[in-house]
């Protein structure tokens, strides 16, 4: 049986969002049956989780030599492909998911880059005010 996730939140969502639902089940088989199920939402991802992602997604940016937002949008193809479905933001991604996003995204920088990230738990304020001032986030 194929499966596919659609991350929508109802609650907020914006008239794009809901036009992107809708064009993805009209994207179903009429001749087939099919089988909705919808889960209550998980926690959505904090704004600690959004400020250290894209501080370590400037990191990446200055070490690789790629805009903010290319490096953004990789992240967001390779690690977040299973969560974001419909919604392309990573403000739709679990806090569960996103730790799990930005832990894959900070082995792979020092894995393939030998770049290395702080621990998101032990980040000095000063760490994204010199970010900021180098216009890296």
């Amino acid at each position: 049986m194929r499966q596919i996730k659609i991350d929508v939140l109802l609650k907020n969502a914006s008239d794009g969002e809901l036009k992107k639902l809708h064009k993805c089940i009209s994207k179903l088989n009429p001749e087939k049956s099919y089988r909705i199920i919808a889960f209550e939402a998980d926690k959505p991802r904090s704004l600690k989780q959004n400020r250290y992602l894209r501080a370590i997604e400037g990191l990446a940016s200055n070490h690789l030599g790629y805009t903010t937002a290319e490096i953004h949008q990789f992240v967001k193809q390779t690690w977040c492909s299973e969560t974001i479905d419909v919604v392309s933001s990573t403000a739709s991604i679990s806090t569960r998911d996103m730790t799990q996003v930005i832990e894959n995204f900070r082995n792979w920088l020092l894995d393939e880059h030998n770049l290395s990230t702080p621990d998101p738990n032990a980040v000095p304020d000063e760490f994204y005010s010199e970010l900021a001032k180098q216009g890296l986030i």
